[in-house]
């Protein structure tokens, strides 16, 4: 009779710890699974960034553009003066919808452009130019409103800065050190470069190997 309750007993045992160890089991198996949901959203990063789509509305009506301004893709197009410079300033023969005007703007494409096409040109730049002044609202002739609308857009554009730089974790004092460089950029007009060179991953990649990292190597063997 002793053994066979000894026997009842530690059956009874076995039968509380399996379902303990399966209990655990499954718990380990969803966290495993709730961590490898977390990576796999950290890796996934930011959202891609929406560009402007390629229209035929971009070329103004002006066929003298149509000949050199070809369309590459949805949201981009190529400069066909200017490929070559595009290529060794970004690593890309192409460029984004959104920069076709600051681009034809540039000193670059002036460059580019031969001595019988400067007229054409100008006149292309005057026809952007007043496409953007037909576009600017609740303009008035009183300076005074002027100023107030250029510092409400200012202050808009500066709040908009800083909580970007918040939002990508960076420091106080590492969001002042960035807005005092972009100052003196400013200051200086300094700032074309943002609308002729790009921040895409692989640029800065390339620029970090081929620029920086040689520049470090020989200050490593002076030293």
């Amino acid at each position: 009779m002793k053994k066979q309750s000894q026997q009842k007993s530690s059956q009874s045992e076995q039968d509380l710890v399996v379902p303990l160890t399966n209990q655990k089991k499954r718990s380990s198996s969803q966290n495993n699974a709730s961590e490898s949901n977390r990576q796999s959203s950290s890796l996934d990063g930011p959202k891609k960034k929406k560009h402007n789509r390629f229209k035929q509305s971009l070329y103004l009506g002006s066929a003298y553009m149509k000949t050199f301004i070809k369309k590459n893709s949805k949201e981009s197009f190529k400069c066909l003066k200017c490929t070559e410079d595009t290529f060794k300033k970004t690593g890309k023969d192409w460029m984004w919808c959104e920069n076709l005007y600051p681009h034809l703007s540039s000193e670059t494409h002036d460059e580019n452009t031969p001595a019988k096409e400067k007229k054409q040109l100008e006149d292309l730049l005057d026809k952007i130019n007043e496409k953007y002044s037909n576009k600017k609202i609740g303009k008035t002739n009183s300076k005074e409103n002027d100023d107030e609308e250029d510092l409400d857009l200012n202050t808009q554009k500066y709040l908009e800065f800083i909580s970007f730089l918040v939002s990508q974790r960076l420091s106080f004092s590492q969001i002042s050190q960035i807005g005092k460089f972009l100052q003196c950029f400013a200051q200086e007009d300094h700032l074309e470069f943002f609308l002729t060179h790009y921040f895409d991953e692989e640029v800065i990649s390339k620029t970090n190997s081929q620029c920086f990292r040689p520049i470090l190597k020989d200050i490593l063997k002076i030293s």
